[in-house]
C-alpha cells in the first residue's frame, strides 16, 4: 500500500465557489474525495444563518457526501451556537477557520487575523472546547508574517483536543504567493502529537504522490486551487482516469444549471461562471483567444458559446 492510500483526500472550502451545487456536481461527475468542507459560516450576534449558509449545510443538499461545516468567528458564544445548530442537523464535526487571509476578514481579527492575538485566541479556544457538542478541527495558517511564528501557534493548539489540524503552509501576508513552507510543516509533523493534515500547492497527481511519500504521517491532503483547475484530481490521485472534455462539459452544465435554478439574475450567474473558468481555463493553455473571449463576454449565452466551442474543439492539457 502506498502512502497516499492511507490519507484522506478532501476538498478545501473555497469561498464563493465550493458550495453544495459545486460539491454535488464534482462528486457525481468525478468523485475521488473522501470529504468536503463548506465555505465558512459566519454566525453573528443575532444567531441566525444567512439563507445561502442554511442551504449549504442543509442535509438534503449534501446527501451521500461527508461534509464538515466550517465556522469563522472570534466570539465563543457565536461559535458554540453555530456548532449546536450543526449538531442538531447531524454533523459530528465542525472546522474552525483560522486561515482566511482576506483583508476584510483579517482586520476584524477573524480567520488568519486571529493569529495576531494569541492570548485572545487561547481564551476563545478554551471556551469553545469546554462546551462544544461536536468534534472541532482547525484550519490554520503558519502565522501572520513569519513562518517561525508557527512554533508558538502549534504549542497553543496542542493544549486542546483538536480533532485534526489542517495546515496551509504559508503565513497570512503571503496570501497564495511564493512556495509553501513545507519544511515548517514537516518539522511540525515530527514534533507534535496532533493529527496533522496538509494544504497548499497540490496541483497535480504527481504533486500529491510525491508529498505523500515524503510525509507518510500526514492524515489528510486538502486540495483547493488544484481541484478548481482540475475537478478530477482526486480521482486521478486514487488511480483513476484523467478528465475528459465530455466530463468537463457535464460538470460545468450541472454547476451552470444549478446557479440558474437558485439565482434570479442571469448576470450573477455569469459572474459565478466566469469565476469558475478563471481556474478551468488553465486546462487549455494554448487557447489564448478563448480565454480573452471568456473575460470579455457580457452575456451568459455568449459566454456559454465560447465554453462549448472550447470543449468541442480544444484538447485538455491534463497538466
Amino acid at each position: 500500500m502506498s502512502a497516499i492510500d492511507s490519507m484522506t483526500l478532501s476538498m478545501a472550502p473555497m469561498e464563493g465557489i465550493t458550495r453544495y451545487l459545486f460539491r454535488n456536481a464534482q462528486a457525481e461527475v468525478f468523485g475521488g474525495f473522501d470529504k468536503y468542507y463548506t465555505p465558512f459560516l459566519s454566525p453573528n450576534m443575532h444567531h441566525h444563518f444567512r439563507h445561502r449558509e442554511s442551504d449549504d449545510i442543509d442535509p438534503k443538499n449534501n446527501a451521500g457526501l461527508t461534509v464538515i461545516p466550517q465556522i469563522m468567528t472570534n466570539v465563543p458564544e457565536d461559535f458554540l451556537w453555530a456548532a449546536w445548530e450543526c449538531a442538531h442537523l447531524g454533523y459530528p464535526e465542525v472546522n474552525l477557520n483560522l486561515g482566511c487571509p482576506a483583508a476584510t476578514v483579517a482586520r476584524k481579527t477573524k480567520g488568519s487575523g486571529f493569529l495576531t492575538d494569541l492570548p485572545r485566541l487561547e481564551r476563545f479556544l478554551d471556551a469553545i472546547f469546554s462546551e462544544t457538542p461536536v468534534d472541532i478541527s482547525i484550519k490554520t495558517r503558519l502565522g501572520w508574517a513569519d513562518p517561525a511564528e508557527f512554533d508558538k501557534v502549534l504549542k497553543l493548539y496542542e493544549q486542546f483536543p483538536v480533532k485534526e489540524l489542517i495546515v496551509h503552509a504559508r503565513v497570512r501576508e503571503e496570501f497564495y504567493e511564493g512556495e509553501a513552507h513545507r519544511d515548517i510543516y514537516e518539522h511540525a509533523l515530527l514534533e507534535t502529537s496532533l493529527p496533522l493534515a496538509y494544504n497548499g500547492d497540490i496541483f497535480t497527481k504527481e504533486d500529491a504522490l510525491t508529498f505523500a511519500e515524503m510525509n507518510p504521517r500526514t492524515t489528510q491532503l486538502m486540495i483547493g486551487r488544484g481541484m478548481l483547475r482540475n475537478p478530477a484530481i482526486a480521482r486521478e490521485i486514487r488511480g483513476g482516469s484523467p478528465m475528459t472534455n465530455a466530463e468537463l462539459r457535464e460538470f460545468y452544465q450541472r454547476v451552470h444549471d444549478g446557479y440558474l435554478a437558485v439565482m434570479e439574475n442571469e448576470t450573477h450567474v455569469l459572474f459565478k461562471c466566469k469565476e469558475l473558468w478563471t481556474y478551468l481555463i488553465t486546462q487549455f493553455p494554448e487557447e489564448k483567444k478563448a480565454a480573452k473571449a471568456l473575460k470579455k463576454a457580457n452575456k451568459l449565452a455568449a459566454f456559454d458559446a465560447v465554453v462549448e466551442e472550447l470543449l468541442t474543439s480544444a484538447p485538455l492539457s491534463h497538466r
